[in-house]
Order: structure tokens, then sequence, then C-alpha cells
């Protein structure tokens, strides 16, 4: 009797690699950003050129694109000789009044991260984020199926709309952000995963608008024990101010104005040039992250601990749940 199933075989004479070694791409991409296509007054200081090529259509936000700049460098992972490892990954949530931009910082963190997956809140269950238990159709077999943080492994997962997703689906990520490993033990199948990943996770108040007279958790509404694994909460607040009002405006219509303009206009920035600018962004991201090695003096060492406990003293505002 012959078998009624054949196992797959697959021939191949030319294989392409997809991912790239980042030390190839700084290799390669070694470039330098033209003088022209910087505004900033001081072009010796490295934050400020960044600051500037970094999700150039939003207005001001400076201390929330500083902090996503610094998500995307992230910190240095430390294995210690006990065997304990120290995550230096970065987790971040925006929490803010709607119409702040803060689908577009997502997104331009989604466009000058090297790897990035994105995801909603209703449109993602906790398998889905995780990993689930799948059926092989051929061989009837169980197999593993990557959910978006380990696909987004040594990268970024953005997830917006935050606060829509549900409280069961939110638990599934509660081991990836302090751990950054998922755990399965379903079907007769034991595995634990890597998702060594950056958590930036967008939310709007439980209000709708944000209430400055509350603490920041009962505007957020979501878990303590949640919030307690985000290193940095960013509140993105729409101030009501004539001055500021008007600069958002003429900075919007200005994006609108450029839109098929040449670049024969000199205070108008083409879409080659700003290539230009993302594709240096991202070479500078990837040599301040695998080629630079910080190290944390004595003196760094005392103001962090100085500034913890002075912060962890205060009861009434508190930023820590």
């Amino acid at each position: 009797k012959y078998p009624t199933a054949f196992s797959p075989t697959l021939l191949a004479n030319y294989v392409t690699k997809i991912e790239h070694d980042h030390k190839q791409i700084l290799a390669e991409k070694n470039e330098t950003l033209p003088t022209s296509l910087i505004r900033s007054p001081n072009i010796h200081a490295p934050l400020a050129i960044l600051l500037e090529c970094f999700a150039p259509s939003v207005h001001g936000s400076d201390a929330a694109k500083k902090a996503l700049i610094m998500q995307l460098v992230g910190g240095t992972e430390k294995v210690l000789a006990s065997g304990t490892r120290l995550r230096g990954d970065i987790n971040i949530l925006l929490v803010g009044d709607p119409s702040t931009a803060k689908s577009q910082l997502l997104r331009a963190t989604m466009r000058a991260a090297p790897l990035a997956i994105s995801t909603t809140g209703r449109g993602s269950s906790g398998v889905g984020l995780t990993a689930s238990i799948g059926h092989d159709t051929e061989t009837g077999e169980r197999r593993l199926e990557a959910g978006a943080v380990i696909l987004a492994d040594r990268g970024v997962v953005c997830i917006d709309e935050f606060d829509k997703m549900s409280t069961g689906d939110r638990i599934a990520i509660h081991e990836v952000m302090e751990q950054q490993t998922v755990t399965l033990a379903k079907a007769g199948i034991h595995a634990t995963l890597n998702a060594r990943c950056a958590v930036l996770a967008a939310a709007n108040p439980i209000y709708g608008q944000y209430d400055i007279n509350k603490r920041p958790q009962e505007n957020i509404g979501l878990p303590d024990s949640l919030l307690s694994r985000f290193d940095l909460i960013i509140l993105t607040l729409d101030d009501i101010n004539a001055v500021k009002d008007q600069a958002i405006a003429e900075h919007v219509l200005h994006l609108h104005r450029r839109s098929g303009i040449s670049s024969a206009d000199t205070n108008t920035i083409s879409d080659n040039q700003d290539t230009s600018r993302i594709a240096w962004f991202q070479n500078r991201i990837l040599f301040a992250k695998y080629q630079i090695q910080p190290k944390l003096t004595d003196e760094a060492r005392s103001c962090i601990a100085n500034l913890y406990a002075e912060l962890r003293s205060r009861a009434d505002d508190r930023t820590l749940p």
C-alpha cells in the first residue's frame, strides 16, 4: 500500500538572506547629512539634529520625541555572573488627549526603527501578541505560531489604542515586558521563546479628556501591575494657546503646501531630501545602538539613586503606582 500523504520537499538553487547584519548595514550606509538639510542653529548638537529628523510632520512635542529616540537607541543589556539578565529595552506609554499626534509618533517610530511590528488594541488578542498552537495541514502535527512580540525580537512593537484591549489580552504581555520571554505549556508543547523587544503603546484617558486634577493612574485606567512595567509614561495634553495653535496651523499648512513642490524653493525640503534625512537617522541610531557601550560612573549612579529615593518619598504626586 502506498502512503496517502507525502512529505513536502523544496528544491532551491538560490537563497537570498532577508535579515541583514547591522554591522554590515553600518559599513554599507556610512552616510553624512548635508548641512543644507539642517535647520537647527547648533549643527554640532547630535540630539538636536536627531530631533529635527525624527517625525518632522509633528510640530513640537520635543520631550516625547527625545524619549522615543532614546527608546530606539535602547539601554545596555547586562548578564550577571549568576545568570540573571537585565533588560536594556525601554517600554514607553503615550497617554493624552485626542488629536495630540500619538499615532503619528508611533508611525514615525515604526519608520525609523530597523525592526518594528505594529498592532492595535482591538485588532489583537493575547495569543496574537505572544504565540499560539496551530495544526499543520499536511502532517497534522501541532506547531507553534509566533505572535507580534516574538516577531519583533530585538526590535520595537507598537500597540495603538492600548486602552481598547481587553483585560485578558493585556495580561498576556506582562511577562513580555518584564522578563522578555514567552512561556507556553499547551497541547503537550512546553517552550520558552525570546521576546526581547521594546514596547511602545498609545492610549486615551478613560474620561475622554485628561483631567489634570487627578493622578495619572486615575486618568489612564490601567492596572498598577501593568503600569509599573512601563519605564516612562508620557502625557500629551491639548492646551488651548493662541500662539501655539497658530504655529501648529502654519506647520500643517506648510506640509500640505510642500507636497509636489520642487526643491528649488530654499524654504522647502523635497521628498528626496526627506528620504535622505531618514536614511541618515536610521544609520545614526544603529551606530549608537550597536557601536557605543556607555559606562555608568559613580557620580551618575549616586545621582540616579538620589532622584529615585526623592521620587518615592513623594506621597501625593508620585508617578509610580
